[in-house]
């Protein structure tokens, strides 16, 4: 017979030393946890990140339909021009789509908004519906 690269450790039952497995698993062990570790953190960031944004864009959607009613966010009496601007700027923000509709076809009922608004609020209204 040939002698075997493997060595019997006749404690062990089986042709590798047990020595040999627990090594290999701590450098495992070693190279997988700081692995994991940056992956779980990596994770939690864009978790975080992808909450403020979300937020960021609420508080600017917030302060549009406030410009749309006539006041800008500063409290000063916002230009036709800056309420006409609020209406077409709706169609950005898809996720507050259903309230945009809402908003725009509760604002037309009143019939001075919708003599100053109507003609550009019913083709923003028509795209938001699509």
């Amino acid at each position: 017979m040939t002698d075997s690269p493997v060595s019997i450790n006749p404690t062990s039952g089986s042709g590798i030393d047990r020595r040999v497995l627990i090594a290999n698993g701590v450098q495992l062990i070693t190279v997988v946890t700081p692995i994991a570790a940056g992956l779980f953190a990596l994770l939690k960031y864009l978790d975080v990140r992808n909450r403020e944004l979300k937020a960021e864009r609420y508080k600017s959607y917030a302060e549009l339909i406030r410009t749309l009613s006539g006041i800008k966010p500063d409290g000063s009496r916002a230009f036709l021009v800056e309420e006409i601007q609020a209406v077409y700027q709706l169609e950005e923000f898809d996720e507050f789509k259903s309230i945009s509709i809402a908003i725009l076809e509760a604002s037309m009922a009143q019939p001075e908004w919708e003599a100053a608004m109507g003609q550009y609020a019913k083709r923003v209204l028509e795209n938001l519906k699509r």
